[in-house]
């Protein structure tokens, strides 16, 4: 049988293992996202976690209701509490860096300054400034 958007669903709860890798290839980006975005500096542990996602999505598909939500929701939602257990997990590995590494963003190498424009726009001063 082929795997659909329609009968995905459906299989993954039979337990057909291409159904789940189906879901796997059209989910995958959105459950990395989120994974990552919760996760922030514990890059390392973003494939544990991506995969307790979508174990838990074979272990617990009778859970989802489609009347409820679509799935690309449900799975956000598994995603990010995979992610926040992820985070409890191995939180002792962030006393290992310093916060700078962590919390810090990264700016840019060059920030340009401010100049003023050399042409004059009429009604309006004399001194515009542009980024």
């Amino acid at each position: 049988m082929k795997i659909t958007e329609q009968n995905f669903i459906k299989e993954i709860s039979l337990g057909n293992e291409k159904a789940l890798e189906y879901c796997m290839l059209h989910y995958g980006g959105l459950v990395r996202s989120v994974i990552h975005r919760h996760i922030g500096s514990l890059t390392q542990y973003e494939e544990d976690c991506i995969n307790e996602v979508f174990f838990a999505v074979w272990e617990n598909i009778a859970s989802y209701r489609p009347e409820k939500n679509p799935f690309a929701n449900w799975i956000a939602g598994v995603a990010r509490l995979k992610a926040l257990d992820c985070l409890r997990r191995y939180s002792h590995h962030l006393m290992e860096h310093s916060w700078e590494e962590i919390c810090l963003p990264q700016l840019p190498r060059r920030i340009r300054p401010f100049r003023p424009l050399k042409k004059k726009f009429p009604g309006r001063p004399s001194r515009c400034w542009t980024a």
